[in-house]
Protein backbone atom coordinates (compact mmCIF):
# COMPACT_ATOMS: atom_id res chain seq x y z
CA UNK A 1 0.00 0.00 0.00
CA UNK A 2 1.13 3.54 -0.65
CA UNK A 3 0.77 6.58 1.60
CA UNK A 4 -0.51 10.04 0.66
CA UNK A 5 2.83 10.93 -0.97
CA UNK A 6 3.17 7.69 -2.93
CA UNK A 7 5.72 5.99 -0.66
CA UNK A 8 5.28 2.28 -0.02
CA UNK A 9 4.21 1.39 3.54
CA UNK A 10 5.56 -1.63 5.43
CA UNK A 11 5.04 -3.04 8.91
CA UNK A 12 7.16 -1.09 11.39
CA UNK A 13 7.15 2.19 9.42
CA UNK A 14 6.52 5.42 11.34
CA UNK A 15 3.60 7.46 10.02
CA UNK A 16 1.57 10.55 10.86
CA UNK A 17 -2.21 10.70 10.53
CA UNK A 18 -5.19 12.50 11.98
CA UNK A 19 -6.68 10.74 14.95
CA UNK A 20 -10.05 9.05 14.63
CA UNK A 21 -12.86 11.58 14.95
CA UNK A 22 -10.54 14.60 14.99
CA UNK A 23 -9.50 16.55 11.92
CA UNK A 24 -7.29 19.24 13.43
CA UNK A 25 -4.67 17.20 15.30
CA UNK A 26 -1.94 14.94 13.99
CA UNK A 27 -0.75 11.83 15.76
CA UNK A 28 2.32 9.70 15.13
CA UNK A 29 2.20 5.94 15.01
CA UNK A 30 3.75 2.73 13.82
CA UNK A 31 2.24 0.50 11.13
CA UNK A 32 1.20 -2.78 12.79
CA UNK A 33 -0.50 -4.50 9.90
CA UNK A 34 -2.79 -4.30 6.92
CA UNK A 35 -6.31 -5.31 6.02
CA UNK A 36 -7.54 -5.59 2.46
CA UNK A 37 -8.15 -1.82 2.23
CA UNK A 38 -6.73 -0.21 5.39
CA UNK A 39 -3.64 0.17 7.53
CA UNK A 40 -3.64 -0.66 11.27
CA UNK A 41 -1.64 1.93 13.20
CA UNK A 42 -0.51 1.78 16.84
CA UNK A 43 -0.54 5.40 18.00
CA UNK A 44 2.58 6.56 19.86
CA UNK A 45 1.64 10.22 20.28
CA UNK A 46 -2.08 10.51 20.86
CA UNK A 47 -3.88 13.83 20.48
CA UNK A 48 -6.25 13.00 23.36
CA UNK A 49 -5.20 10.85 26.33
CA UNK A 50 -8.51 8.95 26.39
CA UNK A 51 -8.41 7.99 22.70
CA UNK A 52 -7.87 4.45 21.41
CA UNK A 53 -4.33 3.06 21.19
CA UNK A 54 -4.79 1.76 17.64
CA UNK A 55 -6.76 2.86 14.60
CA UNK A 56 -7.54 1.76 11.06
CA UNK A 57 -6.93 4.27 8.26
CA UNK A 58 -6.94 4.22 4.50
CA UNK A 59 -3.36 4.40 3.30
CA UNK A 60 -4.05 7.78 1.66
CA UNK A 61 -4.76 9.20 5.15
CA UNK A 62 -1.18 8.48 6.29
CA UNK A 63 2.19 9.98 5.53
CA UNK A 64 5.40 8.02 6.10
CA UNK A 65 7.99 9.70 8.34
CA UNK A 66 11.62 9.04 7.41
Amino acid sequence: MKDATGKELAIGDRVVTNQQGYTYGLATGIVEGFTEKKVRIRLTNKTWRYSDDTCLKFSEQCAKVE
